[in-house]
């Protein structure tokens, strides 16, 4: 892809509006990684909205655990 197609396409994303919808999709999803209430909602965020974009990328995806505790005070 040339620089040029690359601007025209997200020009394109823009203008068409899928920039805010993504966005409006998006933000309202509640992705804490600390709140274990938030994990099916970080979830359905990395596998329905994160992967699918970066697969579409040429990215090949694997999600790992968090492995972090951290203790309450």
């Amino acid at each position: 892809m040339t620089r040029e197609a690359a601007i025209l396409g997200i020009e394109k994303y823009f203008d068409s509006d899928g920039f805010y919808n993504d966005l409006a999709r998006r933000i309202p999803i509640k992705t804490n990684s600390l709140d274990p209430e938030c994990k099916p909602d970080l979830y359905t965020y990395l596998y329905d909205e994160i992967t699918p974009l970066l697969d579409k990328m040429g990215f090949s995806c694997k999600t790992l655990p968090n492995l972090v505790r951290f203790r309450s005070r």
